[in-house]
């Protein structure tokens, strides 16, 4: 059926991917021409089937795929593919509008949740480390770190938003033994938790049962906004389905339109959006962040906001693996509320053992960008080792390539594909890690590829991964396909070699690792990677 509507059969076919790669076991494939469209679903890595027409359900051939011009999709994409669903529509309705994206949006957030009642349909999820709620319990010598570093000498109400495990309030009980204790948490068990740490046996504690992120809270648990003296908070690492409280939250507090996307807004900026609608004015608030909000380029205004709102003391870098079951990178920051711009902010590190580093001063303009002490302490004034002058690796490049090739395509890619376990491991006996021969393409073939190459003399880097700072490699034999977790850095002649030297050092590796950033999975942008100096 639509034998006019099938990729082969009609001239200058365009052909679109109407999915995000990686989101679904099925992807989707839109051909267009004159005013129809038609959509065909079809299953990546599977034998050739047979052709389903929506626009009559009843009809359904046996007519092999590859006679249907399929192959030409193949060709294009590297895939094996059966077609599950042909659908014909108008051409004028093969684009939805605004309203629709957002309900697909919607639709796609919700996969990251789990039902759980009237809080969990929106933050829960199911997690291989953390709890049901998306939660990794904060240990008690980070509990003491945050506490301690919260100039409050008698506050009379402490609140803590998702009380978690207790070890937060615990650590606030012990300090404020005279002020009035406030905890919150959606989960029921919450509560036992805390009485087995004997948290308000000796203290004024009320705890609620209660969704955190409701628009409403302060009337459902008995305060006024803008009254609490000291706020602590550890978020979860999820990121809710969107619903209009958020919007409100985050509006009272400041902190609208900082965000690019309602998608962007995860759990730990919700909660403080909601702490700080509860703080009173030079309320002091102590949270516990993940990488995102403090180094991530799509936080940047968020980080603009607040540093130009409140007055943040200070933010203090934690050592990987500090909370059980994650290496989540994490950090602990200290702010008052409405307490005057910040002109500088103080950054430093904590050690295993939980020794802090010297403290360093970032002023506004530079805390903007990053807000962690590694990236900002390698950035400090330094003469270079070497006698030349130091310079950015912008400066050294003429371009930046990143693969095309995704990880899941690479088996049926028809050729060879550098990826990130391809890189040699570092040797004092290897000067040069170079890209083995056989990735290297023939002239025709080069000439012939849908990909992007890596030239000779390229430097390969990992764009991704928890070691990238560890991946290395310089083309020599020719070019070569690679996939889209490496960097293909294109120097300048005169400065290959220094460059190469420099990040295959120690220095070098620090400042890949520093600049990196990511929760959990660590990754490096454009951006970053041509900041460091060098």
């Amino acid at each position: 059926m639509f034998p006019e509507f099938i990729p082969g059969f009609i001239p200058r076919t365009r052909l679109r991917r109407g999915a995000r790669s990686g989101t679904s076991a099925r992807s989707r494939l839109q051909v267009s021409k004159g005013n129809s469209a038609a959509v065909a679903v079809v299953r990546p890595h599977a034998p050739s089937g047979s052709l389903v027409t929506d626009r009559d359900p009843s009809t359904v051939t046996d007519r092999p795929t590859s006679g249907c011009g399929i192959s030409n999709v193949q060709r294009l994409r590297g895939l094996k593919c059966q077609v599950l669903r042909y659908t014909f529509r108008p051409r004028h309705d093969r684009r939805p509008n605004g309203r629709e994206r957002e309900q697909q949006r919607c639709r796609a957030a919700r996969t990251m949740t789990t039902s759980a009642g009237a809080f969990g349909e929106d933050l829960t999820r199911a997690s291989q480390t953390s709890d049901s709620w998306g939660r990794y319990y904060t240990s008690p010598i980070v509990s003491r770190s945050l506490i301690d570093s919260i100039e409050a000498s008698k506050p009379k109400l402490v609140l803590e938003l998702g009380s978690g495990s207790g070890s937060l309030c615990t650590a606030a009980a012990t300090r404020w033994q005279d002020a009035k204790l406030v905890t919150v948490d959606v989960d029921h068990q919450a509560f036992k938790r805390l009485s087995t740490r004997n948290v308000g046996l000796k203290h004024r504690h009320s705890h609620f049962v209660h969704d955190v992120l409701d628009e409403a809270l302060s009337d459902k648990i008995g305060l006024t906004l803008g009254t609490v003296d000291v706020a602590v908070c550890n978020p979860p690492y999820i990121r809710p389905r969107w619903r209009s409280d958020f919007g409100k939250i985050l509006e009272a507090a400041g902190l609208s339109g900082t965000l690019t996307s309602v998608h962007d807004a995860g759990a730990d900026l919700l909660f403080l959006a909601q702490n700080l609608r509860l703080l009173r004015q030079n309320g002091k608030l102590g949270l516990i962040l993940p990488d995102g909000l403090v180094t991530a380029e799509k936080f940047g205004r968020v980080r603009r906001a607040l540093l130009r709102q409140h007055l943040i003391e200070q933010v203090v870098q934690l050592p990987r693996g500090v909370f059980k079951g994650t290496e989540a990178q994490t950090y602990l920051a200290v702010l008052s509320k409405a307490a005057g711009e910040t002109n500088q902010v103080v950054l430093r590190q904590m050690v295993q053992d939980g020794q802090l580093s010297a403290a360093i001063q970032v002023p506004q303009d530079a805390a903007e960008k990053r807000l962690d002490y590694t990236f900002h302490v390698r950035k400090l004034p330094q003469a270079a080792s070497d006698g030349h002058r130091r310079m950015t690796v912008r400066e050294a490049l003429t371009d930046v390539v990143r693969g095309t090739v995704c990880s899941s395509a690479i088996a049926d890619a028809g050729r060879p594909v550098f990826h990130l376990g391809d890189f040699a491991h570092r040797s004092e006996e290897q000067a040069v890690r170079i890209v083995p021969k056989r990735f290297a393409l023939s002239d025709r073939a080069a000439r012939l590829a849908d990909a992007r190459l890596a030239l000779p003399g390229d430097i390969l880097l990992a764009r991704v991964g928890r070691d990238l700072e560890d991946r290395l490699a310089l083309v020599v034999y020719g070019p070569c396909v690679i996939s889209d977790c490496v960097f293909a850095l294109r120097a300048k002649d005169e400065h290959r070699e220094r460059l190469y030297r420099f990040l295959e050092s120690d220095p070098g590796r620090h400042a890949l690792a520093s600049t990196a950033h990511g929760v959990a999975a660590r990754f490096l942008s454009k951006t970053n990677l041509f900041e460091i100096q060098f």
